[in-house]
């Protein structure tokens, strides 16, 4: 029984009393306490205004506020601090930033007596900047100086810089929020898409299983913090796009909280000495995308082969890649790779098989690779591979290895250290070292790796595992400040493995899929997956909450994503109700995945108690049948992809990217979505469903499967047409959507 491998037993085949031995208490830790309110502004500086590159910024003295404008429409207002209140705020704060294998637990103390109080003293013109001076005070009359750099930075986006020479390590930000409008973005969210009257914190960490989906208490003592929460999340990103008209990112990378609980003020709280925040300008969500990943960066191309059909992900060696090659293709399966995780060899550990994590190909479990890498090739079908930012000391273990890369590893100085100047050592049913991606020497010697056994042994992409799991109380080679880097270490990880395709020269030709993001991630990674989402249909972390995460992660520049075929993590649990994948969820996840940048699938955590595409004919029928849906739009993705790198665009977007005029469309954040601007996909998220009730945006809608004509005022819509596929339909003047229906009849897609 093999599984993808995780750093600890939180997402294995849970059995036995051994595993109630390391039950752990605890989730992340946000604060319960009221929203910090600002303090107040008071200037004696008269009103004025002043041109920052594209932008107009004003004062007003009567109302001491400051706002920010277009100049060609001062009518549309991009930000603005909140009338006779400071617009920051700064203090000392001390934090426990607590590693639960992946997931983290915050305990803070902060000093209640904040510098929220501002004197507002100078504004002054400088080159092309504006720079204002202040005095902050707190309640017991103690003063300190900042200042505020406005400037319009080199990505047309007003950018404000907040320095104080006195020592603090908490800033807070405060500007004018709207009551009733809606915020999107902060990340992949899965279980928000809407995320006002919430507090957002933005930490790269284990996304937990269940997310608030599981019941069991039983279930809840074994996996304690690695349960997670609605907030949890594999990419969080500091940045919103709000119904309002407004959008706003930091540039920090330090843990931050977005509180947007109160209905009228937007507040930021950052554990840093500085906060630097970008102001984008536009009205609508495709202008502050396109202006977003102008500095987040934006997603490549993907390479052609990838859409040629499925991406088959499977374990056990050599004759089982030819026995499930052989099964799909005689159900009509076109086949794009094989996607193998197990590619290292597998470990028998007290939690099943699992990856050795000494990235070097096992010969003894793929016996003839050369003569399969052949077959595959010959048959226009790519190899795919595994690999993850951790080492396995493999030495007396496992003796055909012909390199022990962790000892490799450890005697260059390449990992990271716990505070006793050990190698930090991750435990599951193995202990496992991290590398410090923060030493030059070792990024290139990583590089080296993905070239020589990657890259070498024939792998046209593979999955770029973790990246979110870096402590916080340990050393590394080139980073002073740990809590600043570790959001970051996500995004370095997807750039070396960037790095190594460009300089192997195949930058076209070969992609990898990253789980963690942050927010420049998007400028290295080819292609994002959504992590470990139960195989059930739970509303925080099953078949619903993949589609809350692709449109909220579009948002924040991961344009191209998509989540495994059925899900991912199962439950086997004594004397609770087990969560196992069904033929009828594993059927509507493939629907959804049809209709993504790739389609891919994964046997799940425990294969064998999991229904695999290749688990019978019917299956394998169905699943042949949507590669081939998958193929239709091809020319259409084509478009998006286009749309995605020059605009930074996502494929499927949410209701709202299109129809921002819509209220209707701002409260839809699951269950239908766009592709591009001319299809609209509606997916059956609930179980044995087959009557949905379903927006349309006004106009004419076309029903790509039976050529039906639905004429929109802008309403819901209920159709019984759902019992055996998802709703598809094209905007009647669609160039695309009819060549879609015509490309599935060309392909012989016949509904299983």
């Amino acid at each position: 029984m093999a599984v993808r491998e995780r750093l600890a037993g939180r997402k294995v085949l849970l059995s036995g009393i051994i595993l109630l031995g390391l039950a752990v208490f605890g989730s992340l830790l946000m604060a319960k306490d009221h929203p910090l309110q600002p303090g107040n502004l008071v200037s004696q500086l008269p009103s004025s205004k002043h041109l920052i590159g594209d932008f107009l910024w004003s004062f007003d003295h009567q109302e001491k506020v400051i706002r920010v404008f277009h100049p060609s429409d001062t009518n549309h207002l991009l930000w603005s601090s909140i009338p006779g209140k400071a617009f920051l705020a700064a203090g000392v704060g001390k934090s426990h930033f607590k590693d639960k294998r992946g997931t983290f637990i915050l305990k803070e103390q902060l000093d209640k007596n904040i510098f929220q109080h501002i004197e507002l003293n100078a504004i002054l013109l400088e080159e092309g900047k504006l720079v204002t001076t202040f005095t902050l005070s707190n309640s017991k009359g103690q003063v300190i100086f900042g200042r505020v750099v406005w400037e319009q930075s080199s990505e047309g986006h007003l950018t404000w810089n907040f320095e104080c020479e006195a020592p603090i390590n908490r800033v807070f930000g405060f500007w004018q929020g709207r009551a009733g409008e809606h915020i999107i973005g902060m990340g992949e969210q899965p279980t928000h898409f809407n995320h006002k009257g919430n507090l957002v914190p933005v930490l790269v960490q284990e996304q937990g299983i269940g997310r608030g989906d599981i019941k069991s208490p039983l279930v809840k003592l074994v996996l304690g913090a690695s349960t997670g929460n609605a907030y949890t999340t594999y990419k969080a990103v500091p940045h919103y796009v709000s119904s309002a008209g407004q959008s706003l990112y930091l540039r920090n990378s330090a843990y931050t909280e977005f509180d947007f609980r109160l209905p009228e003020i937007i507040s930021v709280k950052i554990f840093d000495s500085r906060l630097t925040a970008s102001i984008l300008p536009g009205k609508s969500p495709a202008d502050f995308i396109t202006a977003y990943t102008e500095y987040a960066g934006r997603m490549r191309l993907l390479p052609d082969w990838v859409h040629s059909g499925a991406i088959i992900g499977m374990q056990g060696g050599t004759d089982k890649v030819y026995d499930v090659w052989k099964m799909l293709e005689s159900a009509g399966t076109p086949i794009a790779a094989v996607w193998l995780q197990d590619w290292v060899g597998q470990r028998k550990t007290i939690l099943g098989q699992q990856l050795w994590w000494n990235w070097e190909l096992d010969q003894q479990h793929y016996p003839n690779w050369k003569q399969l890498s052949n077959d595959l090739a010959a048959a226009d079908i790519s190899l795919m591979g595994y690999i993850n930012p951790f080492l396995v000391d493999v030495e007396g273990d496992k003796p055909h290895f012909q390199r022990n890369l962790y000892k490799e590893a450890l005697d260059s100085g390449f990992l990271v250290l716990d505070e006793k100047g050990a190698p930090y050592m991750n435990v599951t049913s193995f202990k496992a070292a991290l590398l410090d991606l923060s030493h030059p020497g070792c990024r290139r010697w990583v590089k080296e790796l993905i070239k020589s056994e990657l890259i070498g042994n024939g792998f046209r992409g593979w999955m770029a595992d973790f990246g979110e799991a870096l402590p916080f109380d340990v050393s590394l080679k080139n980073v002073s400040s740990t809590a600043n880097y570790h959001n970051l270490y996500a995004q370095e990880w997807a750039e070396i493995n960037r790095e190594a395709i460009e300089e192997a020269g195949l930058g076209d030709d070969i992609t990898f899929f990253s789980r963690a993001a942050f927010t420049q991630s998007p400028k290295y990674s080819t292609l994002f997956w959504q992590g470990d989402q139960m195989v059930n249909w739970g509303e925080n972390d099953g078949l619903p909450s993949a589609i809350t995460g692709l449109l909220s992660g579009g948002i924040s520049g991961f344009s191209l994503n998509h989540s495994d075929i059925g899900g991912y993590a199962s439950i086997v649990f004594p004397l609770t109700k087990k969560i196992k994948r069904s033929p009828e969820i594993l059927d509507r996840w493939m629907q959804l995945s049809a209709f993504t940048a790739v389609y891919r699938t994964h046997e799940g955590l425990g294969p064998a108690n999991n229904h695999q595409v290749y688990s019978d004919s019917l299956t394998a029928r169905k699943f042949a049948y949507y590669a081939k849906v998958y193929q239709a739009w091809k020319v259409y993705r084509s478009v998006l992809l286009e749309e995605a790198a020059t605009k930074g665009w996502p494929i499927v977007r949410p209701m709202a990217f299109e129809f921002p005029n819509d209220t209707a469309c701002w409260h839809i954040g699951q269950s239908q979505f766009m592709l591009g601007d001319e299809m609209l996909v509606v997916q059956v998220i609930r179980p044995e469903e087959e009557n949905i009730k379903s927006y349309f945006p006004a106009g004419i809608w076309i029903n790509a499967w039976t050529g039906a004509k639905i004429i929109s005022s802008g309403q819901w819509i209920e159709d019984a047409g759902y019992a055996d596929r998802p709703g598809v339909f094209y905007k009647s003047a669609s160039k695309y959507g009819p060549a879609f229906s015509e490309e599935l009849n060309r392909l012989g897609a016949v509904p299983q």
